[in-house]
């Protein structure tokens, strides 16, 4: 009974991720969700509370792959600049499988502007990567590999810089091969925090 119960809730999922990649969040309705998923609506609410729940259980999932993504490059290098430089390398993730998700993050983010709830479920994830950033800058301050910076800042130009060659990366994909832009530009910021 579990494995069913599993499956139907990937079919949902899939059929959503799906769905909202092709139309959008605002014009993919429950309805449309469960006849591509093959599921009632009955079991659709089984499994989740709303689309907003199926749309915030996409996004962590997504987030949840660049987060073993990002500790493996940190256990890799063993050094803060070796593992932000890999981080940068695996963009690729980012680029392909982020094409579904970011675009509907930042339709989220516009959503946030007027609703308190959507406000908190969407500025989680920047908070949850702003300060993973910024105790890996003040280890490699700790450590002397990083010039004396603020964390905070140095963190919040990462993640500015990283979600500026994503935005750029999904308006204009054919202008630039992103993965390499967002390499070149992380490398960067990085020779700027190198302590010489």
């Amino acid at each position: 009974m579990q494995k069913r119960s599993t499956q139907t809730q990937e079919k949902i999922l899939q059929a959503a991720n799906n769905l909202f990649s092709s139309n959008g969040y605002d014009r993919t309705g429950v309805s449309q969700i469960c006849q591509a998923a093959g599921v009632s609506k009955g079991a659709f609410y089984h499994h989740f509370p709303s689309k907003h729940s199926v749309f915030m259980a996409l996004l962590q999932r997504w987030l949840e792959e660049l987060d073993k993504d990002f500790l493996k490059n940190e256990i890799a290098s063993g050094d803060v600049l070796g593992a932000i430089h890999g981080m940068a390398a695996s963009s690729e993730m980012i680029f392909s499988d982020g094409q579904g998700q970011f675009p509907l993050f930042l339709e989220f983010w516009e959503k946030s502007v007027r609703d308190e709830k959507v406000w908190e479920e969407t500025k989680e994830p920047y908070m949850k990567y702003f300060l993973y950033f910024s105790q890996l800058i003040k280890k490699g301050v700790d450590r002397g590999t990083i010039f004396p910076v603020n964390p905070a800042s140095a963190a919040r130009a990462i993640i500015g810089l990283a979600i500026g060659i994503i935005l750029q990366g999904m308006l204009y994909p054919q202008d630039a091969d992103w993965k390499e832009e967002m390499q070149n530009s992380i490398d960067l910021l990085l020779k700027g925090l190198q302590n010489e």
